[in-house]
């Protein structure tokens, strides 16, 4: 573990304890996390301010942004970011995108889904799916050169796009790849109580209030809800990547147990990393992490 990493995991528990913690039991936890996100996005946005290479260009959807530019790319990559289903962080996420495109020759396709609990479940999927099909029927773009990506939240968005894509019998994409997701939303994976101490960004009470939050009457063992329970067979190769030491770990594993004589997946396993580390470009780890996103995606777009 590198010394930026042991002192990034110390200001990730300095935070945590701060507040972070406590939001389960305050008598408005969503407003505590949005307001923790956009802390951390606001921290986030002076340190990658002036630092994107690639246009931010507007499409004729308030929510789909495109970082990079359509016409002049090898790849395209459709982005579904985190923030537990009811939160964003635009500048994080904006950064994220932008060193996407430029490791993967690619324009990254950004969508500001809408956010859990005024727009629940399936809103979120919806818009996931909406934007795929503009992208391959409305652009135009060849499904083959289209990667979808998540992280967290995201994740679980990425994955269950797949899987309305199957259903629809819509072309698949490339690839997808997928960091830290919520897979299963029932939380049963032992990595929630193992690594309650080494997690200094989840927290399971709040996950389970942001959980019932994104699907308040939906069955959190429904295939789209909780896509580790779904029919993941026939996918588009998928590349997951968790950390070891992450609340999150065994949605990733077993996810990959269940699957992976069915479909094409890769398991990348981090030790000691935090949550989504692979957004900060600071870490050594996050670096090789982003590596590997690079080589899946040559390898198959």
């Amino acid at each position: 573990m590198s010394i930026r990493l042991k002192a990034f995991n110390l200001m990730l528990k300095i935070s945590s304890s701060r507040g972070l913690d406590r939001l389960h039991i305050s008598e408005k936890p969503i407003d505590g996390f949005r307001k923790h996100a956009l802390q951390s996005d606001n921290i986030i946005g002076r340190f990658t301010k002036n630092n994107n290479l690639h246009p931010l260009v507007k499409t004729n959807h308030t929510r789909w942004s495109w970082v990079g530019q359509m016409e002049a790319t090898k790849r395209h990559i459709l982005y579904f970011h985190g923030g537990g289903f009811c939160a964003d962080m635009p500048a994080t996420f904006r950064y994220w995108a932008d060193r996407l495109a430029t490791l993967n020759d690619a324009s990254v396709l950004l969508v500001d889904y809408p956010l859990a609990p005024e727009s629940p479940y399936p809103a979120a999927l919806n818009e996931c799916l909406d934007a795929y099909r503009w992208m391959i029927e409305d652009q135009n773009l060849d499904p083959r050169r289209i990667v979808i990506g998540g992280d967290s939240a995201g994740g679980n968005l990425a994955v269950a796009t797949l899987l309305k894509i199957k259903e629809m019998e819509l072309p698949m994409p490339a690839c997808a790849f997928v960091l830290s997701p919520s897979l299963d939303l029932t939380f049963k994976g032992h990595s929630m109580i193992d690594n309650k101490k080494t997690d200094a960004i989840g927290n399971i009470e709040i996950m389970r209030k942001l959980a019932q939050l994104y699907a308040p009457r939906k069955n959190f063992n429904d295939g789209l809800v909780s896509p580790i329970f779904g029919d993941c067979r026939d996918l588009s190769p998928i590349q997951l990547q968790v950390s070891a030491t992450e609340l999150l770990r065994d949605d990733s594993i077993e996810f990959f147990e269940k699957f992976k004589n069915d479909t094409p997946v890769e398991l990348v396993v981090w030790d000691n990393a935090p949550h989504c580390h692979q957004i900060f470009g600071i870490l050594p780890e996050s670096v090789l992490a982003r590596r590997k996103i690079q080589t899946f995606v040559a390898e198959h777009c």
